[in-house]
């Protein structure tokens, strides 16, 4: 099973980026973990990556729960190590 390393995965950055600027994923200066989520689910995809694992470590954690929320069907297991804060947002 192929890993995806959270926040941390830089083997996926030049894709992150080819699929940013071509209007597949978001710019990457993002606003929030939603937003890197989308671009690194963006970058698993433009590599062909069909099954992965996702693994996250502090803020990383964050990221992989929200790439596995947004693209659920390709993840076949998740770890998250010293999790940063995750709590419900207020409003």
């Amino acid at each position: 099973m192929r890993f995806v390393v959270g926040a941390c995965a830089l083997w996926l950055l030049p894709a992150a980026v080819h699929a940013q600027e071509s209007g597949e994923a978001p710019v990457l200066a993002v606003a929030s973990p939603e937003d890197l989520a989308r671009a690194m689910n963006a970058a698993v995809e433009k590599l062909g990556i069909e099954r992965h694992g996702l693994m996250g470590t502090s803020f990383g954690s964050k990221v992989a729960l929200w790439m596995a929320v947004q693209r659920p069907t390709p993840v076949e297991a998740i770890v998250l190590m010293s999790p940063a804060a995750i709590r419900a947002q207020e409003g």
